[in-house]
């Protein structure tokens, strides 16, 4: 189940943030994602971990926004960044 499921970094991962973006990317083959805007955002908190309602929770306290009004975008992302190999779910 998605809502309990932990995040976090996959090994072999590199992530370097600099003026606003996030470039991420899977040692050593790459290639990079460069993560802008609110993925940058995103990445910033899955560094501290939690799960996907954690980590919406946070987004939206510094964005401004309810957390209900993003959690299903951060879910998406998420996922995504778990197909690309950046991430991994740890199911509770």
């Amino acid at each position: 189940m998605r809502g309990s499921a932990a995040y976090g970094i996959a090994p072999n991962v590199g992530h370097v943030h600099d003026a606003g973006r996030s470039y991420v990317a899977r040692l050593p083959e790459g290639p990079p994602i460069v993560l802008t805007d609110s993925a940058a955002l995103v990445w910033a908190q899955v560094l501290a971990g939690g799960t996907a309602s954690d980590i919406a929770g946070r987004v939206a306290a510094v964005a401004g926004l309810p957390a209900a009004d993003i959690i299903g975008d951060v879910e998406t992302f998420l996922d995504e960044l778990v197909t690309h190999g950046v991430l991994v779910r740890h199911d509770g």
